[in-house]
């Protein structure tokens, strides 16, 4: 795990830009779900994928409450290509969300995914 996180910094940069990351959240008040439809796909793939790793390292560090279990393990049954695909089409599906915060959505995406399972 530790190597692929080494493997995101090291390589986003050089598919990015830099500037590209700073633009996007500079356009609003940060990143939207209007903002990663714009986004690329391998670009998509390490947000995501950096939002679940984000959501697996609370457990540990706060109270056995703060994560949902649905929640989390659910995403241990899912790799990165599969939660690029879950917040993609939730945002697609709802359009009239594409405004609201992307963590907001992400959240409220794997909610939807996982409770179809």
């Amino acid at each position: 795990m530790k190597q692929f996180i080494l493997f995101i910094l090291i390589i986003s940069p050089l598919y990015l830009g830099l500037g590209m990351i700073e633009a996007i959240a500079a356009e609003s008040d940060g990143f939207s779900g209007r903002n990663y439809l714009k986004m690329e796909s391998p670009v998509r793939t390490f947000y995501v994928n950096g939002f679940v790793q984000g959501m697996s390292i609370v457990r540990p560090m706060a109270d056995e409450q703060a994560i949902v279990p649905w929640l989390s393990s659910c995403i241990e049954r899912m790799g990165p290509m599969q939660f690029e695909k879950t917040l993609t089409d939730y945002i697609k599906q709802h359009p009239e969300l594409q405004d609201a915060r992307l963590d907001v959505l992400a959240f409220l995406a794997f909610k939807a995914e996982c409770r179809k399972k």
